[in-house]
């Protein structure tokens, strides 16, 4: 998820928004198989970070990816296309 932010972010700003948009559908696909993978975590509480736990801060980040889907004009639905993962 992190190495395809960064290419969302490097598309960006060398004003590539087809780059933008083809890589959106693959981060929403992979953001919800994440989600799914942690949906089942719970806090430690010895080691709290920040003021919500892990469900309540995906929420957020789900909403944040599909605003910016929307803005770029990337439909958020189910049936996307799975990402493609790289090896480095």
């Amino acid at each position: 998820m992190y190495q395809t932010t960064r290419y969302i972010h490097a598309s960006e700003h060398n004003d590539d928004r087809q780059a933008v948009r083809r890589r959106l559908g693959g981060a929403n696909a992979l953001f919800h198989h994440i989600q799914k993978d942690v949906c089942g975590w719970h806090r430690v509480p010895r080691r709290q970070i920040g003021t919500l736990g892990i469900i309540a801060k995906l929420e957020m980040a789900e909403e944040t990816l599909h605003h910016l889907m929307e803005d770029v004009g990337v439909s958020v639905t189910d049936d996307l296309e799975a990402p493609t993962l790289r090896k480095l």
